[in-house]
């Protein structure tokens, strides 16, 4: 389903019982920048880089019924998921990362999908560390809908 499908079919997926729809990565503006700005950010790990490809992808809400997703592949460095995450915390907007499986070291060179799991333990210590200090909150998806 495309963002345009769900935005403009949102009250019948509601009413067949659907509270949102999570999909990938949203390009809504300057997509070819964007597009570019991913594929070298995938070859070069620059955080600003990986920042301008997915800035579209954090939202101001979720009252579409459609939560976009960053994909964190398993050579997404974590100086590159705290660059899109500061970004979302300075105009505190949703930024929902999309982890496909966390796994070990021999299993990270068989998927690209699968994030390290010492990469996502730092990630989770130093989300941890964003949230004591009151600069973002960890939920869950389903804890982000606005469901009135």
């Amino acid at each position: 389903m495309s963002p345009d499908y769900i935005q403009k079919n949102i009250d019948e997926l509601k009413n067949l019982g659907f509270c949102y729809i999570r999909t990938g990565f949203n390009l809504s503006t300057h997509k070819i920048i964007r597009n570019l700005c991913r594929k070298v950010a995938r070859i070069t790990h620059i955080p600003f880089l990986f920042r301008i490809a997915y800035v579209d992808t954090v939202q101001q809400d979720t009252k579409s019924g459609c939560i976009y997703s960053v994909p964190i592949l398993g050579d997404t460095s974590l100086e590159e998921v705290k660059a899109i995450v500061k970004y979302a915390e300075r105009k505190k907007y949703i930024c929902s990362l999309m982890f496909h499986s966390i796994c070990s070291e021999k299993q990270k060179d068989i998927d690209n999908w699968c994030y390290d799991i010492r990469k996502f333990e730092k990630l989770i210590y130093w989300l941890c560390q964003e949230r004591a200090n009151n600069r973002l909150d960890i939920m869950t998806t389903y804890e982000t809908i606005d469901l009135s």
